[in-house]
């Protein structure tokens, strides 16, 4: 039965009517049969002015409500609060990825999911790679206050 695939509908978890591999040959024939109508409507998408950012703007909000329950206007007001600027280092993000700057990331708990505020791409790598652990932050910004070297007891 594996081979047949499982979805759910309704709550009722069901089994597909076609196995796996007919099903990807139906959607190949499909999709070859059906490639210049395909491709004219992906080039009229393309050629629409603003189509991609709205579609980003939309995305990019859709999944902060659904990870961190933040609606558009909620990030707005904590971009606003903040003055557009990261949260921990306060200075505005700079990252750019395909062309376009990087929003503000969500910072929260990962045990009680509470939001903290937006923070720019460098302080939340940092902080999660740090395990959100303030020893750890205190113990990195001791090995810098030092000048490097051996690890050792904090004084």
């Amino acid at each position: 039965m594996a081979e047949f695939g499982v979805y759910h509908r309704q709550g009722q978890r069901r089994y597909r009517n076609r196995c796996k591999p007919c099903l990807a040959a139906e959607r190949r024939e499909w999709t070859a049969a059906r490639r210049e109508h395909i491709n004219a409507q992906a080039k009229a998408y393309r050629q629409k002015p603003g189509a991609r950012e709205k579609n980003l703007a939309r995305t990019r909000y859709s999944s902060l409500k659904r990870k961190y329950g933040v609606t558009p206007d909620q990030y707005l007001a904590m971009l606003e609060a903040q003055n557009g600027v990261c949260a921990a280092c306060g200075h505005p993000e700079k990252a750019i990825r395909k062309g376009t700057p990087v929003m503000l990331s969500v910072d929260h708990d990962h045990v009680t999911g509470q939001v903290r505020g937006l923070l720019c791409t460098n302080c939340n790598a940092t902080l999660g790679h740090m395990g959100d652990s303030t020893d750890r932050l205190k113990q990195l910004i001791y090995y810098l206050g030092r000048g490097g070297g051996p690890v050792g007891p904090q004084p």
